[in-house]
């Protein structure tokens, strides 16, 4: 396994590896010959108080999204936790990422049998979020995840979807047929679903909020370096950028934006194309299964290639365009915006915390056309303001969103629940929020608003 210190990481056979060269982490499970012990082959703290009283923890992550998903949130979440570890923090002492399809899984086997394989020993919390999913994958609504001598000991934490398709659907995803088998704990992205959907609480889970996070930089060595080349003085940028899927069901102030530009009518303006929600086919499907985390992998250069995109698009643009959707949701483009020194333009989103208001420039779906030009017009020349709200945004957004305060959230959680009893339920919420009194699912005919929001 790797032993890592603040300063440097270790392997059990000696190598060291200076952070300071920028090489990025990878499993033990590449050295070949190990040990065989606790989590021996992903990450090991060397901190001797650590391994006696932090965590261990197993981030699944199946192999189809691990080389497919082109939105990268789960795995910059990943890189939150090995930041724990470099720092020598003492509340995570293992840390391991693996799944169906890494090399070492045996279809033969069950999940939980795998895991324990794996790992050899039974962790404090396995984490699994929404994934894109080969065919033969189990279904975890059917299979257990915990090995059943680690049940009372192990925590299982189900990372929601966004939950697009209406109360029941959203429902049956979270805590229904369709949920991970046996969860412990519902971690939402959106606090708002909680009320939308998870009211009362499950008796048996704790619902929490873990928002998505940005690092400071990229894991990947190419796309460190693009984001060092970033400039964040706002005078040397240019122009307004609209990003993400304009379809109007769901981003209407996107989709009426675009037509705008479109138009002619907010020259400083230009669309950026959407990639889509998956990287395109590539070799990777032809290269040897890797055992486990490695953000260099070849396999990964087309997803590496839609991020070096985004970059170099968000990291050269004053303004960034989109919006939070019908859902008036804190969408992960309001985080990068901020972390790539472009200003965000949108409406303002429910669990959006009020400090953050002032990083960013609020639009209005039911403005004028003149309006909204307007408005974007006279901000994209005013780079005193622009400057300012850069400044702040990156402030806010790597005190309040880094994947490693998000990763100890995480653990800060898994403890808390562990210290529960069994039966008991609940919710744990970091910060404030907005519920809406409105259709939660306006592209849903036969959503009706909340049961408290109806008037007498």
């Amino acid at each position: 396994m790797y032993v890592v210190k603040s300063a440097h990481v270790t392997r059990i056979t000696g190598l060291m590896v200076a952070l300071s060269r920028g090489m990025a982490l990878r499993s033990a499970c590449f050295d070949g010959s190990l040990a065989s012990q606790c989590f021996s082959k992903g990450f090991q703290a060397q901190n001797t108080r650590a391994l006696e009283q932090g965590q261990s923890v197993l981030v699944y992550a199946s192999i189809a999204d691990y080389t497919g998903r082109q939105d990268r949130y789960w795995y910059d979440f990943i890189e939150g936790f090995l930041q724990i570890l470099q720092r020598g923090d003492e509340r995570l002492a293992r840390f391991d990422v693996w799944g169906y399809g890494f090399a070492g899984w045996d279809k033969k086997l069950s999940p939980a049998a795998n895991i324990l394989n794996r790992l050899e020993c039974c962790p404090d919390l396995i984490a699994i979020g929404v994934r894109i999913r080969d065919q033969s994958e189990p279904k975890f609504e059917q299979e257990h995840l915990v090995p059943a001598k680690c049940q009372g000991q192990t925590q299982l934490m189900q990372f929601g979807s966004d939950c697009h398709h209406g109360h029941e659907a959203c429902l049956s995803m979270l805590v229904g047929d369709k949920s991970v088998r046996n969860s412990s704990i519902v971690a939402l992205r959106h606090p708002m679903q909680a009320f939308e959907v998870l009211y009362p609480p499950p008796s048996n889970k704790l619902v929490t909020h873990i928002p998505f996070c940005v690092n400071v930089e990229p894991p990947a060595v190419s796309l460190s370096k693009s984001m060092r080349a970033i400039t964040y003085n706002v005078s040397q940028r240019s122009g307004i950028v609209l990003f993400g899927n304009t379809a109007a069901t769901h981003y209407p102030l996107r989709n009426r934006m675009k037509v705008i530009i479109e138009a002619g009518l907010l020259p400083d303006a230009r669309v950026n194309p959407h990639p889509g929600y998956r990287a395109p086919k590539s070799m990777a499907r032809n290269m040897t299964r890797p055992c486990g985390y490695d953000p260099e992998l070849p396999s990964l250069e087309p997803v590496r290639v839609m991020q070096m995109e985004l970059i170099n698009s968000m990291g050269a643009a004053r303004i960034c365009v989109f919006d939070s959707m019908t859902r008036l949701k804190m969408i992960r483009k309001f985080q990068h915006s901020w972390q790539m020194g472009c200003v965000p333009a949108a409406n303002v989103p429910h669990d959006m915390p009020p400090d953050f208001h002032r990083a960013m420039i609020p639009l209005n779906l039911g403005w004028s056309t003149q309006k909204l030009v307007a408005t974007l017009q006279a901000a994209v020349r005013d780079t005193t303001s622009l400057q300012q709200m850069v400044k702040y945004g990156q402030f806010l957004a790597l005190r309040e969103y880094s994947c490693r305060q998000q990763a100890l959230r995480t653990l800060q959680v898994s403890q808390f629940r562990a210290a529960t009893p069994v039966k008991n339920g609940g919710f744990w919420f970091p910060q404030a929020f907005q519920i809406s009194c409105g259709s939660i699912y306006p592209a849903m005919r036969h959503e009706v608003p909340l049961a408290w929001c109806k008037s007498d």
